[in-house]
Formats: C-alpha cells, sequence, structure tokens
C-alpha cells in the first residue's frame, strides 16, 4: 500500500491543492490590478509610471482583462458551471503575461520583469494543470 493510499488521497489531490492556491493568489493579484479600470489615469500614474504615456484605452483594457481574469480564474472552478473557462482564463493571462514583458523589456524597466516572469510561471501552471492534469468537470 503505498503511501497516498494510507492517507486517503487522491493521486493529484496535492497538485489540486497548489492549482487551487495559484489560483486564489493570481485572482487576488490580478484583481488589485483590476483597478486599471476605473482609477483616474492622474491619480493611477502616480502608481505606475506609464499610465499616462500609453492610450487610455490599453489601460483601461488591461484592468478590464485583469479584473475578469480573476474571475475567471475561480468562479468556474469553483461553482463547477462551466470550469473549461478557467484554463482559458490563464490562458488570457499567459497572453497578458508576454505582451507586459515585451512591453516593460522595451522600456527599460528590467526591475518589474521578475514580477512579470512570476505571474506568467504561475498562469501557465495553472493552465497546464487544470487542462491537462486535474481538470475540473462540470456539475451538468
Amino acid at each position: 500500500m503505498s503511501g497516498a493510499d494510507r492517507l486517503g488521497t487522491k493521486p493529484n489531490e496535492k497538485l489540486d491543492i497548489w492549482l487551487w492556491a495559484a489560483q486564489f493568489g493570481l485572482a487576488a493579484i490580478f484583481a488589485a490590478y483590476a483597478a486599471k479600470a476605473f482609477v483616474d489615469i492622474p491619480t493611477l500614474s502616480r502608481y505606475i509610471n506609464w499610465a499616462d504615456e500609453v492610450p487610455v484605452w490599453i489601460v483601461r483594457f488591461t484592468g478590464i482583462s485583469e479584473g475578469l481574469a480573476a474571475i475567471g480564474l475561480v468562479v468556474p472552478a469553483a461553482t463547477r458551471i462551466l470550469p473549461v473557462l478557467t484554463p482559458l482564463a490563464a490562458a488570457g493571462m499567459v497572453a497578458t503575461q508576454l505582451s507586459a514583458l515585451l512591453f516593460h523589456i522595451l522600456r527599460g524597466e528590467f526591475i518589474v520583469v521578475p514580477g512579470n516572469l512570476v505571474l506568467l510561471g504561475l498562469c501557465v501552471f495553472v493552465l497546464w494543470g487544470r487542462w491537462k492534469v486535474v481538470p475540473i468537470a462540470g456539475r451538468f
């Protein structure tokens, strides 16, 4: 009898726990970033040095995208209603983080690159885990 059997755990239970932790952590971060969609640009530019240098629609679009990702990373999986949206939200944030990496590298803002790489890695982890290894079954 394996250790997992004696403990009563399923083969991917630990991975599932790590995926949930990543999902909630990413959701919290992206929910905070969603403020870009609502805060006025002069106030926002005190915290984000590029907020007044790019078109307003880009700032708003990224804020809305991150807010929707925060919801998509947790709600469909937690409710088991259309849980396929969870890895799709992660995929969308992979694209967003790749774009953010390029944006910050081109601007010479190398100080933020490690943070983008961590977020990218966590998004790839959730995408892989929820799409291939420990998908969440829908209720219906």
